[in-house]
């Protein structure tokens, strides 16, 4: 009788034991699902913060004035400026066309149409200038152009960007 207590209270620790390590290790997997999916959210979040603000710098670099002052030189014509002008525009693009995975759907559509309107702006304000003038006519009509007809489209962008980054925050 003595054998069968001592095997009985051996299986009740054994048991006893078995359980609690089973309880420890299925919390300590629950804790470490938790922090890999917390990590994983901060890296989410990291990167679509970085995609709204290259998205932001991106607008602000191919607006008309921003544009034309940093590629401006005199020793162009208004077509090679023309040229260079929409070269400058597509690389920048084509430089963060990464970040729409992070970027909120209607917020890329925005981007995309403000890039086409000053495109347009660019393409129309060329159509109605001398080819052969200097750069700096081209670039002085474009600017004139530009708070009339993408300037609107320009700070509507920068307004959902800004939405968009403070939603971000909210969560």
């Amino acid at each position: 009788m003595n054998e069968t207590n001592y095997v009985i209270t051996l299986l009740v620790f054994a048991f006893t034991v078995i359980t609690a390590m089973w309880l420890i290790l299925k919390s300590e997997h629950k804790r470490r699902v938790a922090e890999i999916r917390r990590q994983s959210i901060d890296k989410i979040m990291t990167n679509k913060l970085a995609a709204y603000e290259r998205m932001a710098l991106f607008i602000e670099r191919i607006t008309p004035e921003s544009l034309i002052i940093r590629e401006q030189t005199n020793a162009r014509t208004a077509l090679d400026f023309h040229t260079l002008l929409l070269r400058t525009i597509r690389q920048e693009y084509e430089h963060n066309v990464a970040m729409q995975v992070y970027i909120d759907k209607d917020t890329w559509k925005k981007i995309n149409r403000t890039k086409e309107e000053i495109i347009k702006l660019i393409n129309q304000t060329a159509k109605e200038t001398d080819p052969k003038a200097p750069a700096l006519v081209l670039g002085h009509s474009i600017i004139e152009d530009a708070p009339s007809t993408c300037g609107l489209y320009v700070k509507n962008t920068l307004d959902n960007i800004r939405k968009d980054v403070l939603a971000l925050y909210r969560l």
